[in-house]
């Protein structure tokens, strides 16, 4: 992201790796959900990529999304 000049697309973007709770007070815009064995409440994220482990090119398009729903998923569960 750094190499292509996207990386500040993604600054402010809180990322929720595993399963690991949802930080408190930071609205759904601004949080992504990553990993198949994220908690339930992340995998219900506006962004979400799921994956064991998830693809990094689906992780770069979910973070540098602008839809409102971006909900990026591997071809394999």
């Amino acid at each position: 992201m750094r190499a292509d000049g996207t990386l500040n697309r993604a600054r402010g973007l809180t990322v929720v790796a595993g399963p690991t709770p949802l930080p408190a007070g930071i609205p759904q815009e601004f949080l992504v959900g990553i990993g198949s064995c994220a908690l339930p409440e992340a995998k219900g994220l506006l962004r979400y990529v799921r994956g064991c482990p998830p693809n990094n090119v689906d992780i770069v398009r979910a973070l540098l999304s602008n839809e409102r729903e971006e909900r990026v998923s591997r071809s394999s569960p």
